[in-house]
């Protein structure tokens, strides 16, 4: 079988092989048949797709440390050379004047002044309002914003940049934008190094609390989870949100925000917090969530790998948190 038959054309073998370092001993004809027996069935991606012009995607973006407009536009510009159906809405402080560069970059962006209450929760929350308002049609949503502080006990020195950079990093997106089409009932996609278990809040008792507490007021909303997206910067499946950020849980929430950032929070149960645990913890505990990895396949793996069904892709991780807990048995129901 050549390179150049036609039953080929689809079928990219170096790309293939680069993306699965467990297949660089096979020749073209023998990695074009193990994609077709084994590789597909495994989300395995077989050729670079450079445009989607099927998924809908909103970036939402709070700009609130605006002299990073610059860093956010690589980000976003990455994500509209994948993606053809792209909305862009930014919130911004109020009476800042960085709207008009916004709009001379984008002029189709939306942009809402916003005050600085709620950190980036509230105007995020303020965002999916807009978007549900204007009938704006999203399938997933990108939630970014200019977080500046580092976090030094979990080593994310560039904690910003290691939020958004594999779920935002070109190559990754081309594979994502695939996954998007082909894996159902996905919850959220997020940085693998970001992604912390619930037992973190064992030091932090008082946002288990403020989550029992919303759980038991609105038991539409999941009271299980196992780990959650540490810095709020994720991709989320809309249906997501419609599912579980309904308007009396968002009426609930708007009110307790607080100007500014909130204290620690060993000393209370503060909604930002809380809510930072909802979006990736809650609402995907039962959903299919993507963790992107930047480490490579490791050794023993490839050892390993030589079957199917211990295959271990080299970027991308796909779980189900409800299955996890089930295996583990380490995060038992919480009483509510």
């Amino acid at each position: 079988l050549s390179l150049h038959n036609t039953k080929m054309e689809f079928f990219d073998y170096q790309y293939y092989l680069e993306q699965n370092p467990d297949l660089r001993h096979l020749n073209a004809p023998e990695a074009y048949y193990h994609y077709i027996n084994n590789g597909k069935h495994e989300n395995r991606i077989c050729k670079k797709t450079p445009i989607n012009d099927i998924t809908n995607i909103t970036i939402v973006l709070h700009l609130f440390k605006t002299n990073l407009w610059d860093e956010m536009t690589t980000y976003i510009n990455n994500v509209k050379r994948v993606f053809s159906r792209v909305h862009i809405l930014v919130t911004i402080p109020l009476d800042h004047p960085i709207e008009t560069t916004i709009k001379k970059q984008y002029t189709d962006a939306i942009v809402i002044p916003v005050e600085n209450r709620g950190v980036d929760v509230l105007p995020f929350i303020i965002s999916v309002q807009y978007i549900r308002k204007h009938n704006i049609p999203t399938d997933f949503i990108l939630k970014m914003h200019t977080k500046i502080t580092g976090n030094t006990r979990d080593k994310l020195y560039n904690w910003r940049q290691e939020l958004l950079g594999p779920i935002t990093d070109y190559d990754n997106l081309l594979i994502l934008q695939q996954l998007f089409q082909r894996v159902d009932n996905i919850g959220c996609v997020q940085a693998q190094k970001c992604c912390v278990p619930k037992t973190i809040d064992s030091e932090y008792k008082y946002n288990l609390l403020g989550i029992r507490h919303i759980c038991k007021t609105f038991p539409h909303v999941e009271e299980s989870w196992s780990d959650f997206n540490a810095g709020n910067m994720f991709w989320i499946n809309n249906k997501v949100l419609d599912e579980y950020l309904t308007e009396p849980l968002i009426e609930f929430l708007v009110p307790k925000f607080r100007e500014g950032k909130p204290p620690c929070n060993f000393t209370g149960p503060y909604v930002e917090y809380i809510c930072e645990r909802l979006f990736t913890g809650n609402f995907c505990f039962k959903k299919k969530n993507i963790l992107v990895n930047e480490y490579p396949i490791c050794e023993r793996a490839l050892f390993f790998s030589q079957t199917p069904a211990c295959y271990q892709p080299k970027v991308f991780s796909i779980y189900k948190p409800e299955e996890q807990m089930e295996l583990t048995g380490c995060f038992p129901k919480p009483k509510v």
